[in-house]
């Protein structure tokens, strides 16, 4: 004993009125803690110039192949958009990207009261007949604007007028989308094997969740006497996860709005389109130019000759920067979730810490541990809280990066 005093020093005798090392204590990480600060300020920058530039409306409400709003104006009563051939938009090219450009498919849409409810293909003994006895009369008003009814029904399936076919339908998003268990009908490019529902592939976890689950189950059941005890005398804790869980979506519902408003700060561009250039009367059209959706088009000799949605234009500072506005939008939507999770940890860890050396329990716990905690954790921890969320940010926008190459080369 007399050898440990003089290697180490007398034992200092407990004092009821020692807090620990608060007076000394200095904010930590003081440079990531500015960096920090500084990106959150050019976050909220990007989110005022997306609100600024972008409309939402774009992507937010459907709009016909003119260019109208539907539920709007002229179509107030026509709340659904219907796309003749909504499996253009799985051949054409990905959904991502139909996604990003307004959920725009090459093929005509039309604004609609209701969705179709019973499937329905047009007969080869109809295609003589007019479409007012095919369409009109028998309550499939799904025809574009301005269709004559004495026009047979071949010409208007020729020059995409009318759909050559109906599926059962239910109104997602203001628009009109199949039922996932229809088998849809034999057109050209698609396979017997085909489904209107398309899953995107989620991302593969490499570590083990059942060795993880284990682990934990174990720890757990050594240590739930204690957690129980913990808990009983802070009460206040178990109600701090739904904090974290209102900033987690605070965070993501900020990242989402900025970024719908970054995609759509441009003016929507409509070029020409065909589905079969090499239709007669086609030879002389000039696809892929620019053109007004709400004029009429004045070759309509063209089978199929849409004005369609291109995209936004890319003029002006903000069009031209776009990507590296996107790039900024989601580094801070994973910082700031990385950050906000590592808040939560570090707030519990200090409210049971004062908990677990509290020489005589409860009387030596601070009243509010919790919100005591949290202060502490924001005024000195700011900067460690976000240097460690960037090193964790850095990693997993690397591994999403590799794990989306690695599923394109499969």
């Amino acid at each position: 004993r007399d050898e440990d005093d003089e290697a180490y020093g007398k034992p200092v005798k407990y004092d009821p009125s020692f807090r620990g090392p608060i007076k000394n204590r200095s904010c930590t990480d003081v440079i990531c803690c500015v960096l920090f600060l500084l990106f959150i300020l050019g976050y909220i920058v990007v989110g005022i110039v997306a609100w600024l530039y972008g409309d939402p409306r774009q992507v937010l409400y459907p709009r016909n192949s003119t260019g109208a709003y539907c539920g709007m104006g002229e179509n107030k009563d026509k709340p659904y958009l219907l796309y003749f051939n909504i499996f253009s938009c799985i051949l054409s090219t990905n959904i991502i990207s139909v996604a990003e450009n307004g959920l725009q498919c090459p093929t005509p849409q039309v604004c609609v009261s209701s969705c179709p409810v019973d499937p329905w293909t047009v007969g080869k003994n109809q295609f003589l007949q007019t479409v007012g006895e095919v369409f009109y009369t028998k309550n499939r008003n799904f025809c574009l604007p301005g269709v004559p009814w004495n026009m047979t029904v071949i010409t208007s399936l020729q020059q995409e007028l009318c759909p050559s076919f109906l599926l059962p339908s239910a109104p997602a998003l203001g628009r009109c989308f199949p039922w996932t268990n229809v088998t849809p009908p034999a057109l050209p490019g698609i396979t017997n094997d085909t489904t209107i529902q398309q899953g995107i592939s989620g991302l593969i976890d490499s570590l083990n969740a059942q060795d993880i689950s284990v682990k934990i189950f174990e720890d757990f059941a050594q240590s739930w006497y204690w957690i129980l005890v913990a808990v009983g005398q802070m009460m206040s804790t178990m109600f701090y996860p739904l904090v974290t869980f209102v900033l987690l979506l605070i965070c993501i519902a900020y990242w989402a709005m900025t970024a719908l408003y970054l995609a759509t700060s441009g003016q929507p561009q409509y070029v020409l389109w065909a589905s079969n250039i090499s239709s007669p009367g086609c030879e002389k059209v000039p696809i892929n130019t620019s053109c007004n959706p709400t004029a009429q088009l004045v070759n309509s000799s063209c089978p199929g000759l849409m004005c369609v949605f291109q995209g936004y234009s890319s003029k002006g500072l903000v069009q031209r920067s776009l990507f590296n506005l996107q790039i900024y939008g989601v580094l801070g939507l994973f910082w700031t979730l990385n950050w906000v999770l590592a808040l939560g940890q570090c707030v519990l860890a200090g409210a049971f810490a004062s908990f677990y050396w509290a020489f005589h329990k409860p009387q030596d716990i601070p009243t509010f541990p919790l919100i005591s905690a949290f202060i502490r954790t924001l005024r000195y921890h700011t900067g460690s809280l976000a240097f460690g969320a960037l090193i964790l940010t850095l990693v997993q926008i690397a591994r999403v990066i590799l794990e989306y190459i690695d599923h394109k080369l499969r």
